[in-house]
């Protein structure tokens, strides 16, 4: 597919794969599988249209078959993993890429607000850099559909054009206020049915007067 094509496609997959976040909400409860590094791009790649969803500390993630491209052609690629307190590192590596890539995931979270996805990359040969590298996100949020975009520059002729090597994507979060703790939310109801209780003596204590 061409260029323009596919960069035209790109709302398109961003608006759906909003969908497909609301839909992982569901999902996330149930997913049991641990998103852990070395994961092959070739698994993600076979799951079909329902995708590969795997859980990694409190975000769900929900990558999207689409990523096959990024494995041509040596289909070698793999995913990994790691994670700081405020932010998780997706790194697609032992890649051989040439040419335009495009392809999706979405995240889910109940703890914590998604505020920013950061792309960078890395080349068998500095120059020249990519034409595009870009990410589109439903930012911020705890529901976030992700359309990542690179074209590696080939435009110098063989034996000179830039292979992509590994792709990251840097995912930094903030937790969400949570609910009162269970111990807190039964001294709020303890003190709210104090509060009642005196607004009623209170009443019976005006009607009283009143009739006096």
């Amino acid at each position: 597919m061409i260029r323009t094509e596919k960069v035209q496609r790109m709302a398109t997959v961003a608006t759906g794969g909003l969908m497909l976040a609301f839909s992982l909400m569901g999902a996330s409860a149930q997913a049991q599988t641990l998103c852990t590094s070395g994961l092959p791009i070739s698994t993600i790649a076979s799951s079909g249209i329902a995708g590969y969803t795997c859980r990694r500390g409190s975000l769900t993630y929900r990558f999207a078959n689409d990523i096959a491209e990024l494995n041509f052609p040596n289909l070698n690629g793999y995913i990994n993993f790691s994670d700081t307190p405020t932010s998780q590192d997706i790194v697609f590596t032992n890649l051989a890429f040439q040419g335009l890539s495009e392809f999706s995931y979405d995240i889910d979270s109940t703890t914590d607000t998604i505020t920013s996805i950061v792309q960078t990359y890395t080349q068998d040969i500095a120059t020249a850099p990519p034409i595009l590298s870009e990410i589109f996100a439903s930012l911020p949020s705890t529901i976030v559909s992700v359309t990542a975009v690179l074209e590696t520059d080939m435009s110098m002729g063989a034996p000179d054009n830039p292979t992509l090597t590994s792709l990251t994507h840097r995912i930094t979060m903030i937790p969400v206020p949570g609910p009162l703790p269970v111990i807190g939310t039964a001294l709020g109801l303890g003190f709210t049915r104090k509060l009642r209780g005196r607004i009623q003596r209170a009443k019976r204590q005006n009607n009283l007067s009143s009739q006096a």
